[in-house]
């Protein structure tokens, strides 16, 4: 049983069984959420890709379950055929599952990363798009899917030990979360300036803004959607922040929620 929608077929689950310290998509916040369903969607296209099939033979989506009193979620794949068209269980063997992943690697030649991270499409693409994980029939769901996010979660997936960041180098390529940030024509840095903000201003090893002028004292520091307030390096940058600007209310921003609704860093 999957969406309220009984059927009889065979449902790919996918968990994580482990998290780095300070990384959690919590699907009771709206970056927990819109990370579970851009790896859903993004499982759809890889295996559409892999088996030369249209996406619609597939279904995505993600659940919440309870593990340990605490709210985890799913990512989920079914077939779309009654009683299954074998998609799913053949993806379930480890050493298939695998391709599913490895579509993820920017190294991977015609990889979904690979495509997704290409100058065209990345400077263009902010969120999602219907080159990367929209269309017609994930149509609720256009304002939460980030590619960005996807594979990030995918790169989880992988590894216990991959580096969950802005600004990290991906093996030879670069961090497509930079582009959101640094250069001329970055989109967050240019939003927070336009709210009053400063320009960004290095607190510890990540960034900050510090609003100008009025009563209100308030600074944002850049964190990855998927860093929770414990994480190492906003910890450290937020020490430095309080240090060095006595009586600031600091608190991460994160550049998912900051194209989508910046009315909350106002």
């Amino acid at each position: 049983i999957a969406l309220l929608s009984r059927r009889r077929t065979d449902i790919l689950l996918v968990g994580m069984t482990e998290w780095l310290q300070g990384i959690f998509a919590n699907p009771t916040e709206v970056e927990g959420r819109a990370a579970w369903y851009s790896l859903a969607f993004y499982l759809q296209t890889a295996a559409a890709a892999i088996l030369d099939i249209d996406t619609t033979e597939l279904d995505g989506g993600f659940r919440a379950t309870k593990e340990n009193d605490l709210t985890v979620g799913q990512a989920f794949l079914s077939d779309k055929l009654e009683n299954g068209a074998g998609y799913c269980r053949w993806f379930g063997k480890p050493e298939h599952f695998q391709l599913l992943l490895d579509q993820a690697k920017s190294e991977e030649p015609e990889g979904l990363a690979e495509l997704w991270m290409k100058e065209a499409h990345n400077h263009e693409c902010d969120a999602s798009c219907n080159t990367c994980l929209r269309d017609f029939h994930n149509l609720p769901y256009h304002g939460l899917l980030d590619w960005r996010l996807a594979l990030d979660m995918a790169r989880l997936a992988t590894s216990s030990a991959a580096i969950i960041d802005l600004v990290s180098p991906w093996g030879q390529s670069k961090n497509p979360w930079s582009v959101l940030l640094q250069g001329n024509n970055a989109p967050v840095p240019a939003t927070m300036q336009r709210l009053g903000y400063s320009e960004p201003i290095n607190f510890g090893d990540l960034r900050g803004y510090v609003k100008r002028g009025g009563t209100v004292k308030k600074i944002w520091i850049e964190c990855h959607p998927l860093w929770t307030k414990e994480h190492p390096s906003y910890c450290a940058a937020e020490k430095d922040a309080n240090q060095r600007y006595r009586r600031y209310h600091v608190d991460p921003m994160n550049p998912f929620i900051a194209l989508r609704r910046p009315a909350d860093y106002v």
